[in-house]
């Protein structure tokens, strides 16, 4: 497993890690298995940091979840920066575990796409933090494994 961020020793409550892989990382989807040499890209990240949202939405055929889930890193290293960048555009598969040992699995039914990762924050000293945003539609919620 690869941790590309430092531990937040002031983590309490709230999402506490969350780990990606992109499609081709996977031989299988049921039962999920990882290709040979691949592994989950790690991220844990702080409970103000993370949003999870997942909305019902009706189209004419079907009943489908839009699903977003965004987080931000803040003061960036730039072979973290290197690293995500790889990813930007990859549809992928997301897990987000809480502090309690949860776990929380989306992308299963349809892939979420690694959006345009940006600097985020207003203040001066926030711009070298990094907004992501995986984004997508999926036949079901997130399920907890």
């Amino acid at each position: 497993m690869e941790i590309i961020t430092n531990n937040q020793d002031d983590n309490i409550g709230g999402i506490a890690t969350l780990r990606f892989a992109p499609g081709y990382f996977f031989s299988s989807l049921n039962p999920l298995t990882f290709n040979t040499g691949y592994d989950w890209i790690t991220v844990e990240v702080t409970t103000e940091s993370v949003s999870f949202t997942e909305k019902a939405s009706d189209s004419v055929n079907l009943t489908y979840q839009d699903t977003q889930i965004s987080y931000t890193l803040p003061k960036i290293r730039p072979e973290v920066h290197t690293i995500l960048n790889k990813y930007r555009g990859q549809r992928c598969i997301v897990e987000c575990e809480d502090n309690n040992g949860y776990l929380r699995r989306a992308g299963i039914t349809g892939l979420l796409t690694l959006l345009d990762q940006s600097a985020s924050g207003q203040q001066a000293a926030d711009v070298n933090g990094y907004g992501i945003t995986f984004a997508g539609q999926q036949l079901q919620p997130a399920i907890f494994i």
